[in-house]
C-alpha cells in the first residue's frame, strides 16, 4: 500500500498544508489505496518538504510530482478536458500555488492573531523555537514582495486570483468541467484554509463574502473531506 508522508491537520483541515491535502485528494480521485505517515523526519527527506509519496523503496516529493506519477499509473486527474483545457487548468493551479498561497502563508505567520495560534500548534508556544522560523518566513515573504505591502497592497496581489476563480466557477460546480480535477484538489483546501483562519483578515473576508467561492468551498469540502478528516485520529 502507498504511504503519504504528510503534515497533520485539525478538525477543519485534513492537513495544515493545502499541498498535502491536494495529494490526499488526488490519491482518492485516482482510486489508490494509501495510508498517511505523520512521523516526518524532514531534514532527512528529499527537499525537506512535504508531501512525499512512498512507493515501495521510492520516495516521490512534491504534490505535482505525485500527480504526475498517478497519471503515469493511468489516473485521469483532469477528466473530460482536452489538451488546451488541461493546460489552462494546470496554469490556474500554478497561479494559486505561487501567488494566492502566499496570502495564506502571510496571514498565518505575520498576522498576530493567527500567529498566536500557529505558534502553539507548530512550536508548543515556545518563542525560542518559533521566532527564528517566523523570521525566515518573513524574509521569504519580503523577497516575494507580499510582506512589503500593507493590507490594501496585499489585496492588490490577491484579489485578481479570486476574481479569476469566481469567473471560472460562475454557473458550474468545478473549475474546469463537470467533474473535479487536480486543480480543485488544491483550490478547495487553499480557500478552505483561508476562510477557517483563527483571526479574520482582508483576504479571508474577501472569500467569505463571495457567495460563488463559498458555495464552491462548501461543495468541495462535502466531496473531498469526509474520508480525510478522521485520518489523523485513526493513525
Amino acid at each position: 500500500m502507498l504511504q503519504l508522508i504528510t503534515f497533520g491537520g485539525n478538525d477543519q483541515e485534513p492537513s495544515m498544508s493545502p499541498f498535502c491535502t491536494k495529494a490526499m485528494i488526488c490519491l482518492n480521485l485516482a482510486g489508490q489505496d494509501w495510508t498517511p505517515d505523520y512521523n516526518a523526519d524532514l531534514p532527512n527527506l528529499p527537499r525537506g518538504k512535504l508531501p512525499i509519496l512512498r512507493v515501495g523503496d521510492r520516495l516521490i516529493p512534491d504534490s505535482n510530482n505525485i500527480v504526475r506519477w498517478l497519471e503515469e499509473q493511468g489516473a485521469d486527474l483532469y477528466p473530460g478536458l482536452d489538451r488546451k483545457q488541461r493546460a489552462l487548468a494546470y496554469s490556474v493551479m500554478r497561479m494559486l500555488e505561487e501567488n494566492l498561497r502566499l496570502g495564506l502563508v502571510h496571514d498565518r505567520w505575520m498576522d498576530e492573531g493567527n500567529w498566536a495560534v500557529i505558534k502553539g500548534v507548530f512550536f508548543g508556544g515556545s518563542d525560542e523555537a518559533a521566532e527564528p522560523v517566523r523570521a525566515a518566513q518573513k524574509a521569504w515573504l519580503w523577497g516575494h514582495g507580499v510582506a512589503r505591502c500593507d493590507e490594501a497592497g496585499r489585496m492588490e496581489f490577491m484579489q485578481p486570483d479570486l476574481d479569476v476563480l469566481t469567473e471560472l466557477l460562475e454557473g458550474t460546480d468545478w473549475l474546469f468541467g463537470d467533474r473535479p480535477s487536480a486543480v480543485d484538489a488544491f483550490a478547495v483546501p487553499l480557500l478552505s484554509s483561508l476562510v477557517n483562519l483563527w483571526s479574520e483578515t482582508a483576504l479571508s473576508r474577501a472569500i467569505s463574502g463571495n457567495p460563488v467561492l463559498m458555495d464552491y468551498v462548501t461543495r468541495g469540502r462535502a466531496k473531498f473531506y469526509p474520508s480525510l478528516l478522521g485520518l489523523q485520529k485513526a493513525a
